[in-house]
């Protein structure tokens, strides 16, 4: 529904959650805010999971696998596209204050006309993330990185992007 919030296959997985081995394939997700193809929110732990297909964030916070993240994405990849306005990534849209360890997005992110801080992997990234890549297309008005849309506080190590990336301010084949 183009007017809920906290949309995915779980709306909102909250601190000692635990969700494992788990795919959620050719899905079609859409959203307003914190919109992902296995979570809206995740605050708990997210290890070995997959998202294909489409998912579409009509305002804030949309992500190939979770919306945004607060607790642990470990092991997950992401495949499918992924469109939004504000915080869009191919794997999470904006990782607050969470951990992504040994993942990878490689569908294509698109930021809707307005766009801001769309990336590869996350599209926002305020936590650390480890041992990461990107591989797909991402297409944003402001702050559009092939990892990153925005660092803003956050930590990169190991990880890499290989995707295009197309923008009109604040560009950069890892960081926007």
């Amino acid at each position: 529904l183009p007017d809920t919030d906290f949309v995915g296959l779980f709306g909102s997985l909250e601190t000692g959650a635990v969700v494992r081995d788990l795919g959620s394939e050719t899905i079609m997700v859409t959203g307003r805010r914190f919109v992902g193809g296995l979570a809206g929110q995740n605050g708990g732990t997210i290890t070995t999971c997959h998202a294909t297909g489409a998912i579409t964030a009509q305002l804030h916070a949309g992500g190939g696998l979770a919306g945004v993240n607060i607790g642990t994405v470990n092991g997950c990849y992401a495949t499918g596209v992924v469109t939004g306005i504000d915080s869009v990534g191919g794997l999470v849209g904006y990782n607050y204050t969470g951990t992504v360890t040994l993942s990878y997005a490689s569908g294509t992110v698109t930021g809707l006309p307005g766009s801001t801080c769309i990336g590869g992997l996350t599209g926002r990234n305020q936590g650390p993330v480890t041992s990461c890549y990107a591989m797909g297309l991402v297409t944003g008005d402001s702050y559009a990185g092939g990892l990153s849309g925005s660092g803003n506080g956050g930590s990169f190590t190991h990880c890499y992007a290989t995707g295009p990336v197309v923008g009109d301010s604040s560009v950069g084949g890892l960081v926007g």
